[in-house]
């Protein structure tokens, strides 16, 4: 591989990359519906004897790839996919007669309702660029035309696709901060970013560092502005991009890239960012697949112009 560029061509590298690996956050993940208990009898019954049915705010909630299987507390230690922020009671808003919410409704109810009382749960704003979606699982159409009403509000770490990911730990003990460890791989979703996968197989960028901004800007006056932010992690992204690949630097059109800590999320208290690599395909509408990891210790990366 041949060194890196001079820091002036790095700075055209960032920009070039900036709009390619900006993560598509999700707001909202309605991906998972589920019955509250086994198939079969009244929603009284299914409310009775369902675990789901009964979690409380604090609990969370793992599932299988078997919907059938549904939802089951566990210890928020261990790893989980939902954490419960909240449970509403729709029947006011919604009578007997009432046909169940579309998206878009339950996208309503998941952002007013369910958005209420999310920053006293955490003790901090809820960072709408973190780690970090809020969630409503809703009854099956089953269900609510048996009369259910009531749902869960919760917290879901989400890939930059959408897809759920799996946690350990309460939120409000968590760093919001949307970073991965590095040696981190995330795969291709269409021309974007998405879950994490191995290095080996097509993905669309290798994390090689996580960076914290208050290294730098923690006896900040305020919100440090993305250009200030840009130019620390230029020299910093650099510096770690030179060890992870034992002064290698990139070839075959790989490029460093990194993340900027919006004003939100810095008044959210998430101050991490991630150094990454990447290709974009050659018109610039998305990322490119690259295979193989550029770590010094790992084979050389092969790259084409697919979108995965």
């Amino acid at each position: 591989m041949g060194a890196m560029s001079a820091a002036k061509q790095n700075l055209r590298t960032r920009l070039v990359m900036s709009g390619a690996f900006v993560g598509a956050l999700v707001a909202l993940s309605l991906s998972w519906t589920f019955s509250w208990g086994a198939a079969g009898g009244s929603s009284a019954e299914q409310e009775t004897y369902s675990p789901t049915a009964h979690a409380s705010p604090g609990q969370c909630l793992t599932w299988g790839d078997d919907p059938a299987e549904g939802p089951r507390i566990v210890p928020c230690g261990k790893s989980h996919l939902f954490e419960v922020t909240d449970v509403l009671n729709l029947s006011a808003q919604f009578p007997p007669e009432a046909t169940p919410p579309d998206v878009d409704k339950w996208r309503a109810v998941a952002d007013q309702r369910c958005g209420e009382n999310i920053e006293n749960y955490l003790g901090e704003p809820l960072d709408p660029n973190g780690r970090y979606s809020l969630t409503v699982l809703r009854p099956t159409t089953a269900d609510w035309n048996n009369g259910l009403r009531k749902v869960r509000c919760g917290l879901q770490r989400t890939a930059p696709n959408g897809e759920p990911l799996s946690s350990t730990g309460k939120a409000a003990e968590q760093d919001q901060s949307s970073v991965y460890e590095a040696g981190t791989c995330l795969g291709l979703s269409g021309k974007s970013v998405g879950t994490p996968t191995e290095c080996s197989s097509e993905h669309a960028y290798e994390i090689i560092a996580t960076l914290d901004l208050t290294r730098e800007f923690a006896f900040t006056d305020g919100y440090p502005s993305p250009e200030d932010q840009n130019e620390w992690l230029d020299k910093q992204c650099n510096q770690k991009l030179a060890s992870y690949t034992d002064d290698e630097g990139l070839d075959d059109g790989l490029m460093l890239g990194w993340d900027t800590v919006k004003k939100e999320s810095w008044q959210a208290g998430s101050t991490k960012v991630n150094c990454k690599v990447g290709k974009t395909l050659d018109d610039g509408s998305g990322l490119a697949a690259t295979t193989g990891s550029v770590a010094a210790d790992a084979d050389a990366p092969t790259s084409s112009t697919e979108n995965g």
